[in-house]
Parts: C-alpha cells; sequence; structure tokens
C-alpha cells in the first residue's frame, strides 16, 4: 500500500492492503451455478467463490501411491510439478501432473480427477506470462504520514505475485518486467510491447491501480487519451488548490494515458492483459481499466464474497474475481501464503523471529533508545517511532514497556490487534504472558486475485482440445 495523496485520489499503488484482521465484512455474492454460468470468466468466478469458502484439504482417494505422493506433498518445489485446474467446458476440476518436458517445449502431463483418478496422458504446449511488478524488497518506508511495511519478512511484491501465478500454472513460461527506481509504472508497459517484438507473449499481469474518484468515470469512458490532459483540468479545478496536489494529480492522469495506449497496441495484437481492480473502495476505479479489452480482476473474502476494498465498477470494468485476502502461516521449512498449505518461501522462522517466546518489556526500548537506534543506523525518519506510538495511544509518545502494557490490557483498550516491530521490523504479537510471538500479517489486496486469474486463464488455454 503506497501512499494515498489525499480523499479523492490515489497516486500510483501496488494493490495489497495488509495490517491486522481480514476484512470479514459480508457483501452480496453471485446466485449463481457454474452450468447456468455462461462465460467461462463467470463460471470461473463462481467456482473461485465455492473455492474461497472450502479448507485447502482434498480427498485424493483414487490417487496411485506415486500420484498422492506428488498431489499432497507441500514442499516448495511441489508447485512445478501439478496444478489445479477447473474446466469451464464439463465444469469439473482435474488435476494436472508433470511427468517431463520435451525438448521443443511441450509438457508431458497425467490429467486426474478431483479425486485422483486417471484420465488420460497428453501432451501441453507452454503458454508465456509477463508479471509486470515491483520486485525491490523493502523493510519499511515513510511518506508523506504514510505507513509501509512488507506483509512477509524480506519477500517483494512481485515475487508474492509472481508465486500466485505459478502455483495457479506452473507448465506456463513467465517473464519478469520490473518496476524500480529507473522504470516507473507507465513505462513498464512500453517495456512489454517491446518485449512482446522480439518474443512471443500471451497474456501479462499488472498490479497496478491510479485510482480516480467515480464521479468522474463518464467523463474519461469512451474518451481518447489525448483528451485526458482536459479532463484532468476539469478534475483540478472542481476538487483541488492546492498546486502541487494538482501537479501530482495531473500527472498521474498523464502518466495513465501513456500506459492505456502501451495496453492498447498488446490487446489489439491478441495479448491479455489482467489488472488488478484497485483497494481504494467502491468510490474509485482505476483508469488503467480503461484500455480497450483489458480484464479487470477484484478480490474475494474468505466467505466468497466480494472484497470492500474493491475498487472500479463491477461488472463494467471488473469481470473477474479470485480469492484476494489471504493469512501465512508458518510450515517445517517457512511460510505458506496462496491457501495450499505448502511452502511458498524457504526462510529459517527460528531466525527471523529470533525474539519468539522472550519477554516483550526485555526486548522494546523506550523513545530516546529508539531515536538513538535509528540515528546510530543513520535512519533519517523518527517518524516511524511517532507512528508506531500513535497506534498505541493516539498522539503520546510512549515507551516500550508502557505500549507493552497496554496491549496485555485488553479489557480496557481497543488496541489488541496492533503488532510490535522489533529489529529488522520483524512483526510480533504480545501475547496473554507478556512474551513476544510471531504475528504474520494477513496480506490482501486485488494484486493477489489478478495473476491467479491470469495464470487460470493461461492454463486453460493450453489445456483446450484436451478434455
Amino acid at each position: 500500500m503506497i501512499m494515498i495523496i489525499n480523499t479523492f485520489i490515489h497516486k500510483n499503488k501496488l494493490n495489497y492492503v495488509h495490517f491486522g484482521k481480514n476484512n470479514t465484512h459480508k457483501t452480496s455474492s453471485a446466485k449463481a451455478s457454474y452450468k447456468n454460468s455462461s462465460s467461462w470468466a463467470l463460471k470461473t468466478n463462481v467456482f473461485a467463490m465455492h473455492e474461497a469458502k472450502k479448507d485447502i484439504k482434498e480427498n485424493f482417494r483414487h490417487a496411485s501411491k506415486e500420484d498422492y505422493k506428488i498431489l499432497t506433498d507441500k514442499t516448495y518445489d511441489a508447485a512445478s510439478k501439478r496444478a489445479k485446474w477447473f474446466n469451464p467446458r464439463d465444469c469439473k476440476v482435474y488435476y494436472i501432473i508433470k511427468e517431463s518436458q520435451e525438448k521443443n517445449g511441450q509438457i508431458n502431463v497425467r490429467i486426474l480427477t478431483q479425486s485422483g483418478k486417471f484420465v488420460k496422458n497428453a501432451k501441453i504446449k507452454p503458454k508465456t506470462i509477463v508479471i509486470a511488478d515491483k520486485f525491490e524488497t523493502e523493510g519499511y518506508a515513510i511518506k508523506d504520514g504514510s505507513f509501509e511495511i512488507q506483509p512477509i519478512p524480506r519477500i517483494s511484491h512481485g515475487e508474492i505475485v509472481s508465486r500466485f501465478a505459478f502455483v495457479n500454472n506452473p507448465f506456463a513460461n513467465y517473464l519478469h518486467v520490473k518496476i524500480d527506481k529507473d522504470t516507473q509504472p507507465f513505462e513498464v508497459m512500453k517495456k512489454v510491447k517491446k518485449l512482446s517484438q522480439e518474443q512471443k507473449i500471451d497474456v501479462v499481469n499488472f498490479s497496478w491501480a491510479d485510482l480516480i474518484p467515480l464521479e468522474f468515470y463518464d467523463d474519461f469512458k469512451s474518451k481518447k487519451t489525448n483528451n485526458y490532459g482536459k479532463i484532468a483540468q476539469k478534475i483540478i479545478s472542481k476538487e483541488f488548490e492546492n498546486d502541487t496536489e494538482a501537479a501530482e494529480i495531473f500527472c498521474t492522469i498523464n502518466d495513465s494515458a501513456m500506459l492505456i495506449e502501451d495496453i492498447n497496441t498488446l490487446t489489439e495484437n491478441g495479448i491479455k492483459v489482467f489488472i488488478s481492480a484497485g483497494n481504494g473502495g467502491r468510490e474509485n476505479f482505476n483508469l488503467n481499466l480503461l484500455g480497450k479489452k483489458v480484464q479487470g480482476v477484484g478480490s474475494l473474502d474468505k466467505y466468497g464474497h466480494l472484497s470492500v476494498f474493491n475498487s472500479s465498477k463491477i461488472n463494467s470494468l471488473v469481470k473477474h474475481f479470485e480469492l484476494g485476502e489471504y493469512n501465512p502461516i508458518e510450515t517445517k521449512d517457512g511460510i505458506s501464503y496462496t491457501k495450499t498449505g505448502q511452502t511458498d518461501y524457504i526462510c529459517d522462522t527460528k531466525k527471523i523471529f529470533n525474539l519468539r517466546g522472550k519477554k516483550a518489556s526485555e526486548c522494546l526500548i523506550d523513545a530516546n533508545e529508539f531515536k538513538k537506534a535509528l540515528k546510530a543506523k543513520k535512519q533519517s525518519s523518527i517518524e516511524f517511532y511517532e507512528i508506531f506510538a500513535k497506534w498505541v495511544d493516539e498522539e503520546k509518545l510512549l515507551s516500550g514497556k508502557q505500549a507493552c502494557q497496554l496491549f496485555l490490557d485488553k479489557k480496557t483498550h481497543q488496541y489488541d490487534d496492533l503488532y510490535v516491530t522489533v529489529g529488522n521490523w520483524i512483526p510480533y504479537k504480545i501475547n496473554t504472558d507478556g512474551n513476544l510471538t510471531p504475528y504474520y500479517l494477513g496480506i490482501y489486496g486485488t494484486s493477489f486475485a489478478s495473476p491467479i486469474r491470469a495464470a487460470k486463464y493461461t492454463l486453460n488455454e493450453m489445456m483446450k482440445g484436451i478434455i
């Protein structure tokens, strides 16, 4: 979640939200079944709604010993050997197991039913998916009062997005186009466009949003991008008095116009472009979804309902939905965050959470010590501690030990959802005994729904004509 400029327009932000518990607000979900849904998108939406509410456990009672071992393997590499496929043609679930890959790139697979029964052998030809995202790992950042911390220790947003795509289609070829300090988001599609001229690209996933108030949707709808400048001026004159904010808004809309032009070139050449809906709520829409034939993807919560943070016009700009709210868990060799139960990130959690079980009162430092530590590390933003303290008790600056007491006193304070960060900003929860325990932040946002749908679409295309 990158900074919010103001209450009206959100400047370029990666579409993930974190902190606290996942949203459990129950919004209305589509009352549909697989068979009465006419399109692949609708059928897959209904399937995703059902899957969101299910436990990850599967019953492979008809699988052979060899297949059962592959299907139940929870190690990191297991994801490269299998895929779960919802076939919209017969509305059934199949599992695809990789056997080998030929020199020409084709993959030999075994196709099983949902219970593991063998169906047939087949050859599939990989398609290419481009993940355009931010792959820089950032521990934390402070910008204009907005606090940002990566939801899982030492993993970039792009790596998380890529993993969601990979576990849903490990048989595709993946290319990464990176957003970094030298490449702005609007420039990324130029790189993708150039890449598409050099090699075959089938699908692009782009988890980035330029959010505009929904009240201005009609001003942009069906307008050519060369008219965006005039529309920007209209918005600025209506909503803003601050010249700096106005300039940033104008640049945002101008940048989006250039991005959309490149997206149009890609889609006109037959490349499917999936873009996340954005996390600014339904009062906003993602301007980038106005590109021709863009596939907008929104998020579902764990109840199979539409997540309340979804932006953009449902059924108009956004027609695809996948689960976008996840709670990471520890595994034997790392962390799982894709609801598969398998390891998605290999790490030594004992080393990462090296204060597990220790007394919080002995580990946390007071305000003066904290500031000295920041200065020693040449960190420029003392505001980090001020923000941390505000979470604890509004605008009062409290010491670590006082903060610890506040966490424990749940009867008189409403801060029991808060957590502290120690050392390299690794989050801990303080339990009722006053000890530190690892606190895995929920990761949720349309960023994670979009790569899943892009991967599912690609796998479905690869499986056409086989079943």
